[in-house]
């Protein structure tokens, strides 16, 4: 019997690429303008215990979600999961802050989840994915 490869899982990384392309596409042509980012929290210790201390003492924050989207005096967050993932501990107590200080924060599992917060946020209107 020849073995037969696995299918390659849809990656949280593949996710965000995804979803990067779908917003950068269509961020010109909303008359909403915003700003948005990623924040490589997952980088800072990985391969050099050395370098995630300094980045701790400079101010990482454990728990902060992938992408940050500013617009109209307002800020929102969206935290990309594998399809069943969950929240760590200090994803949780982050979310938390947020809704005590009425920050939008969302999570998606999809790059078509990360789309529709935007669209419920506001930010990309009159776009059909």
């Amino acid at each position: 019997m020849i073995p037969t490869k696995k299918k390659r899982q849809h990656s949280e990384d593949d996710t965000c690429i995804e979803f990067v392309k779908i917003v950068q596409t269509f961020q010109n042509l909303t008359s909403n303008k915003f700003v948005f980012f990623h924040i490589p929290n997952e980088i800072s210790a990985n391969n050099n215990p050395i370098f995630g201390a300094k980045l701790k003492r400079m101010g990482k924050l454990a728990g902060v979600p992938d992408y940050c989207f500013l617009w109209n005096k307002s800020v929102g967050f969206i935290e990309f999961k594998a399809k069943k993932g969950v929240l760590s501990e200090a994803q949780k107590t982050f979310k938390e802050n947020m809704e005590n200080l009425d920050i939008k924060f969302a999570i998606a599992y999809t790059s078509n989840d990360g789309v529709y917060i935007l669209k419920e946020w506001g930010l990309l209107t009159n776009i059909n994915i």
